[in-house]
């Protein structure tokens, strides 16, 4: 609805007629199904906080490219999103996050670990990323809670 109340707005400040909200919805519709995967390539970072901003230089988030038998892209649940759903910390009802990202240097043979990219959780006051927590509050799970 908001989008559409913008275009009505729009369409009045440049003297154009505006589209009906059935045609709107129809034109937002086929230009959403146009968009192709490299259309959703870039990612804008989420602004973290500076106590946090670099985890560690050595590690790096990769992104997985498993998909489901009809595929599409698998989720898998995030290592520090379910340590502290567990933890009995504010929000502990949530159910934990989801993720496609994993620290390339943190995975073993055993599996990968995943870790949200995304800045989920507040710690010191900040919010911050499940990776940045991962590496620079929990050393790497050296000082888990």
């Amino acid at each position: 609805v908001n989008a559409f109340i913008t275009h009505r707005e729009y369409a009045k400040s440049v003297r154009e007629k505006p589209l009906s909200h059935a045609d709107f919805l129809i034109q937002l519709h086929e230009e959403l199904l146009a968009l192709g995967d490299d259309d959703f390539l870039e990612t804008v970072p989420t602004p973290v906080s500076t106590a946090y901003s670099l985890a560690s230089s050595k590690h790096q988030l990769m992104v997985s490219t498993d998909k489901t038998a009809k595929g599409k892209f698998k989720f898998r649940v995030c290592k520090v999103c379910s340590v502290l759903r567990g933890a009995g910390s504010p929000g502990s009802n949530r159910p934990p996050g989801t993720t496609r990202h994993y620290c390339k240097q943190c995975s073993t043979d055993r599996g990968r670990l995943f870790l949200c990219s995304t800045a989920r959780h507040v710690s010191d006051g900040n919010f911050v990323s499940c990776f940045n927590i991962w590496h620079s509050k929990w050393k790497n799970r050296d000082q888990l809670p």
